[in-house]
């Protein structure tokens, strides 16, 4: 580790970035772009590669350094978009390296500290109950050294910086694959392939998106402490200055025919009917398809409701909530957004921010409420997760096994939708919206996310890139 490495400190707390000192620039300069703003890539490529010679390895990462944005350009970007003049930004480019990368790179001695870093992904599956790495796509059964993310709204730009980075391989690294990440979207959502809005419940670094957010019960600020850690590569030059951040990638195939069909059979175990089957659904995710929460799904009568699930108000889904007062009998403890955010202040430290895109070709036709089953992939779709972490293991890891965790009492069992491995024992969801006590057990439902690869990167300030 350089010196002055200790000395500095993340802010623990979330800060403005219009009008800040010299200090705060200076960080946000130096940042990497996607960590703490989320940057639009409706269009993404992954581009994997394996460093053979040390030096000619650092030489490519240096080339594609003046590529990288960083975190203050980006939100000059986005102001001058927003301000009226409705100016594009630029092409999203970021590089990670992971732990064998660095030691490839010859430069193990600047990688980042976290235990699970260097472990790395495969050799972590199993406190994570992880499928054996044999089973994974062919791409991640080795070693994956640099990860070069290229996004943006636009495909042209992406496929010009595409042939840009490919242009600069030199010889001592070998391109050895990507990923292709596309938006989905159906009736102007932005969703994932299970056909649920996707995106919301985002931790926010930056005041002024913050602002944004309605925060009156659940606050959505956490410090850049959740996301950044000091850069071991770079000197200190001012104590907010050469941060980094742990990106957890994961390719994450969904079997959107099985989830679907088990759906309709969950319903039918409950005795779900008259307009509130899609009840099922919410209470395996945490929220309806439109992105109603369904703490707040509202029950007139003791009866289950006679009409479908409302409507959600103009704008994004609502976030302002916790689930304080509800005993699991509107949305159960196994609901796969209150298992991996139970919005409560002793949980808070696990947030991380998401950073994926869906891949995999869909249809219109397949995406709608009624399409037939066999109109519905198996394979072949699903999610490049993406997370950025300080700490691996206290935020990405522990949300991962607390998902896998088999918990007993009211209303509980696995998240279905992402534990590893999947249900093996009954799950017990409420027959009676919001009426405590009143459950039926269904059967195991199926595995229909399987992991099929993916490693842990860091993703290092633009002053190392810049001087590998």
């Amino acid at each position: 580790m350089r010196e002055g490495v200790a000395a500095r400190v993340v802010p623990a707390t979330s800060i403005a970035w219009r009008g800040a000192d010299h200090r705060t620039s200076q960080m946000l300069a130096d940042i990497q772009a996607n960590i703490l703003r989320a940057h639009v890539r409706d269009h993404l490529r992954l581009l994997f590669f394996r460093v053979h010679d040390a030096a000619a390895g650092r030489s490519f990462v240096r080339s594609v350094a003046p590529m990288v944005k960083s975190a203050l350009t980006h939100l000059h970007e986005v102001d001058r978009y927003l301000d009226g003049k409705g100016v594009p930004g630029t092409v999203y480019v970021g590089v990670g390296i992971s732990a064998s990368g660095y030691a490839a790179l010859g430069c193990a001695a600047s990688a980042p500290p976290d235990p699970a870093f260097q472990a790395g992904m495969r050799r972590r599956g199993g406190d994570l109950a992880d499928p054996p790495s044999s089973t994974w796509d062919p791409l991640y059964r080795a070693d994956l050294h640099v990860v070069v993310l290229i996004g943006d709204a636009a495909a042209v730009s992406v496929d010009r910086a595409w042939r840009h980075v490919l242009a600069d391989v030199p010889p001592g690294v070998t391109f050895v694959g990507e990923e292709i990440g596309n938006g989905l979207t159906h009736e102007g959502r932005a969703i994932e392939h299970f056909g649920y809005v996707d995106g919301r419940s985002q931790p926010l670094f930056l005041e002024e998106e913050i602002a944004k957010e309605r925060h009156e019960k659940w606050d959505p600020g956490v410090g850049l402490d959740r996301a950044l850690v000091p850069d071991p590569g770079c000197a200190a030059t001012d104590q907010f200055v050469a941060c980094g951040s742990y990106l957890v990638y994961r390719k994450l195939e969904q079997n959107v025919r099985g989830f679907k069909t088990a759906e309709k059979e969950l319903a039918n175990a409950l005795g779900l009917a008259d307009g509130d089957e899609e009840r099922a659904g919410a209470m395996i995710v945490g929220r309806f398809e439109d992105g109603t929460q369904v703490t707040s799904y509202a029950v007139e009568t003791p009866e289950p409701p006679k009409k479908d699930p409302p409507e959600p108000p103009d704008g994004p889904p609502e976030n302002d909530f916790t689930y304080d007062g509800d005993d699991g009998s509107r949305c159960p403890f196994s609901a796969h957004t209150r298992r991996v955010n139970p919005r409560t202040e002793e949980t808070r430290p696990l947030l991380m921010a998401r950073r994926g895109q869906t891949y995999g070709e869909r249809t219109q036709e397949s995406l709608a409420a009624d399409a037939p089953s066999e109109a519905l992939p198996e394979r072949d779709v699903g999610l490049l997760f993406m997370a950025v972490n300080a700490d691996i293991a206290g935020q990405f890891e522990a949300v991962q096994m607390a998902a896998n965790e088999v918990r007993t009492g009211t209303f509980e069992g696995v998240d279905v939708v992402i534990a590893q491995p999947a249900a093996t024992a009954p799950q017990e969801y409420p027959t009676e919206h919001g009426k405590a006590g009143i459950g039926r057990g269904s059967e195991p439902f199926p595995a229909c996310v399987t992991l099929k690869g993916g490693e842990y990167f860091f993703l290092p300030s633009l002053p190392t890139l810049r001087s590998f």
